[in-house]
């Protein structure tokens, strides 16, 4: 409820602005704590009304129901001519899924843009995408804590508007260090896919000796050091993103995280930073490593020595808490349902690595990220 709270405060509430309703489910719907577009037009009647929804603690997931409930009840009291969203958030798949396919599907039809929202490892990917129809409307975070991480790029994806320029500090110095999982369960279609992110988010900079660097290790059973770039390999946009499409998928049967930061730490970053410049990595993963003591103390010491530290995990086989021990802060702990959705968390990470930038040249932030 809190993160419902959050989410609202983004919107300008009002009856001619943006308006909400809400219904719960567990036990089919709990009509008598719902309430409709009309009864609450302002931020703060709004926000009061949702932090006085009861829990009830329904031994079923009855997700259908609620998104019937949604259209019966809301839908013929939507303004015509506006935007209908609808978000779903659950952490459990529902006892009857085809019926919540088939009540999301009636829905989608009916005009509303569907959202989905999982939480926890509990949920099924198939009946997220069931519920939102398009891939590129599915959230996931492994626990409630982390619905923080997904409050803007939600926002952002069922407003329809973009929330800022792409990366605006192109005219200082930058090193950004690319760790990149390349084990066996991510498979060679994703690995692609993961490259395909990788090299929009490089064409958000300008990439030359003297502003932008990347650097890429990837990492698996060990890592993979033959495929590895340096800092001063490739001085301008075309090549480094020519050597990122030509990095092979080793598929290692192993998930050394650990050893891909101390990698990037010791023989990357440290030996070939400038000075002068603002020192980033980004580590990319699907999956909990086998020493994630070793994972942690890394990470750490790469912090400790003024690396900025970024984390990125797909899917549903994730730790939490080693992506906040790889990050070091909470707001730099990106998750994602899997690896086609990871362009929604583009302009997020933009921003977040832009803002480093420009605070570490007194420039402040540009947003509030």
């Amino acid at each position: 409820m809190w993160f419902v709270e959050d989410f609202m405060d983004i919107f300008e509430v009002g009856p001619l602005t943006v308006r909400a309703s809400v219904v719960t489910f567990g036990d089919g719907v709990y009509e008598e704590d719902a309430f409709g577009f009309s009864s609450y037009t302002d931020q703060r009647s709004l926000k009061r009304a949702i932090s006085s929804i009861p829990f009830k603690g329904g031994q079923a997931t009855d997700t259908g129901a609620g998104i019937q409930f949604m259209r019966d009840r809301f839908l013929p009291h939507a303004r015509k001519g506006v935007r209908t969203v609808c978000i779903v958030l659950t952490d459990g798949n529902s006892q009857r899924p085809e019926l919540t396919e088939h009540q999301a599907r009636i829905t989608r039809e009916a005009g509303v843009e569907m959202f989905a929202v999982g939480i926890g490892r509990n949920v099924s990917e198939e009946e997220l995408r069931n519920i939102a129809g398009v891939d590129d409307h599915v959230f996931t975070v492994t626990s409630y804590n982390l619905l923080g991480t997904i409050r803007s790029r939600l926002a952002f994806e069922s407003c329809g508007e973009e929330p800022v320029p792409r990366v605006v500090c192109r005219d200082s110095p930058i090193d950004v260090s690319l760790v990149i999982d390349a084990s066996s369960s991510i498979g060679p279609t994703n690995f692609t896919i993961g490259l395909d992110f990788v090299e929009n988010f490089v064409k958000s900079f300008d990439i030359s000796p003297h502003r932008a660097r990347f650097s890429v290790i990837t990492y698996g059973r060990g890592t993979y050091n033959n495929t590895a770039f340096d800092f001063d390999d490739y001085s301008d946009e075309v090549s480094v993103v020519k050597a990122i499409a030509g990095i092979p998928y080793t598929a290692g049967n192993h998930t050394d995280t650990g050893l891909g930061i101390e990698y990037m730490r010791d023989r990357q970053m440290l030996p070939k930073q400038r000075a002068h410049a603002a020192h980033i990595a980004i580590v990319m993963t699907d999956g909990q490593s086998q020493d994630w003591e070793k994972t942690q103390k890394e990470a750490a010491k790469a912090r400790d020595v003024g690396i900025n530290m970024f984390a990125i995990g797909v899917g549903f086989n994730l730790s939490e808490q080693e992506l906040l021990d790889i990050a070091g802060r909470q707001e730099q702990v990106f998750t994602v349902a899997d690896y086609r959705a990871l362009e929604t968390i583009h302009n997020e990470l933009d921003v977040k690595t832009c803002n480093i930038v420009l605070r570490q040249f007194g420039q402040g932030a540009l947003v509030d990220a």
